[in-house]
């Protein structure tokens, strides 16, 4: 069997050119931050049949940090931003093998649009390390992938497209200071993160595809300035909302050792470390 290479994408010409401004201001215990971005993306692909396109992208963001205390920081953040498609999502048609499918693309798609707003809260003293944040994302024209009941090169179809969408999510980590043994820090860790991917104005099946499951994990970890030694846990939940064509997954744990030793090499510092993962 002779094997003949197809191309996932066509030999593209890209050209793009941009300027940016950012500032920040404090006064009290607080800080203003501001940003804005233009940028104008150019696309030429070397196929006749495939048409040439441009793009104008604008972003901005207004953040607010204030920090009641030397350990207490709060912020607030709106930003608008927009971006180009990439040559993948535009001129797509062929198979990839690391996905395993057969993508297409779309050369009529349009920038992509969101307005965010993120809070959050940092604390950190002596005993307790943590952040967290909640955002709400608001996507015009979102780009993404799409399952097809169809085949070709014995590989399922996926097209890109865009419609509007919504994302919300939580993110929590922190760290628990719980003794110094011996010459290093005992430290309990902690995570959780969620999100929700959704299609806005659409009947029946709103979920986006791809979008991962909540997580939370926990940890434990010794660390001197020569050895430090780390036990993760993490508990991934089920997904049951699944786009079409998706299969719903099942929760699953996962246990991760490491261990590592620095010393001095030539005057110079070196480590030698055991990572062992899915345990």
């Amino acid at each position: 069997m002779q094997w003949v290479k197809k191309r996932l994408c066509p030999p593209v010409d890209s050209d793009s050119q941009g300027i940016f401004w950012v500032g920040q201001r404090a006064f009290g215990n607080s800080e203003l931050e501001a940003g804005v971005r233009w940028e104008q993306v150019d696309y030429s692909p070397s196929s006749p049949d495939l048409p040439d396109v441009d793009f104008d992208t604008f972003s901005a963001s207004l953040g607010l940090v204030n920090s009641p205390s030397d350990s207490l920081t709060l912020s607030g953040i709106i930003d608008l931003s927009s971006r180009a498609p990439t040559t993948e999502e535009l001129y797509s048609n062929g198979p990839h093998l690391a996905t395993n499918a057969f993508e297409i693309g779309d050369p009529n798609l349009t920038e992509e649009d969101v307005l965010g707003f993120t809070v959050s809260a940092g604390f950190s003293n002596e005993r307790i390390e943590f952040d967290t944040s909640l955002y709400v994302m608001q996507f015009d024209n979102y780009i993404y992938e799409i399952g097809t009941p169809f085949e070709m090169d014995e590989l399922p179809v996926f097209l890109w497209v865009q419609d509007d969408a919504t994302f919300t999510g939580a993110n929590l980590k922190g760290l628990l200071h719980l003794a110094v043994v011996g010459n290093g820090d005992l430290d309990f860790t902690f995570l959780y993160d969620v999100v929700r991917g959704e299609l806005d104005d659409v009947s029946g099946n709103d979920n986006l595809p791809r979008i991962p499951a909540a997580r939370a994990g926990v940890g434990l970890s010794w660390k001197s300035r020569q050895w430090e030694f780390r036990a993760d846990y993490l508990n991934v939940d089920n997904q049951r909302r699944v786009a079409g064509f998706e299969l719903p997954t099942d929760s699953y744990e996962d246990v991760s050792l490491f261990v590592q030793r620095k010393f001095a090499l030539a005057g110079n510092e070196a480590s030698v470390f055991l990572h062992g993962r899915n345990l």
